[in-house]
């Protein structure tokens, strides 16, 4: 191991397993509640949907959940994914 590695071993380890652990895990779970948030809101606004009005979008109401999921997947929003980490 080269003298660089060892000091960088050194600093992280002294640091702490995780020197950013709060911050990070704050930004997580408020990214996770969020994402919550906007899934059952749209969730319960699709719902409020005639079921004409569903049919007329192309979907059944109990696709709704699947459908919704897509629209929330990580690839999706890959930039809030970011956040907090």
């Amino acid at each position: 191991m080269s003298d660089d590695r060892i000091v960088q071993y050194a600093s992280s380890a002294q640091r702490g397993p995780s020197a950013r652990g709060p911050f990070k895990n704050l930004g997580r779970l408020l990214r996770l509640g969020f994402q919550r948030w906007q899934r059952q809101r749209a969730i319960a606004q699709l719902q409020r949907l005639s079921d004409w009005q569903l049919e007329d979008i192309g979907i059944s109401r109990n696709d709704i959940p699947r459908v919704v999921d897509g629209l929330f997947s990580s690839k999706r929003h890959g930039w809030f994914r970011s956040f907090g980490k």
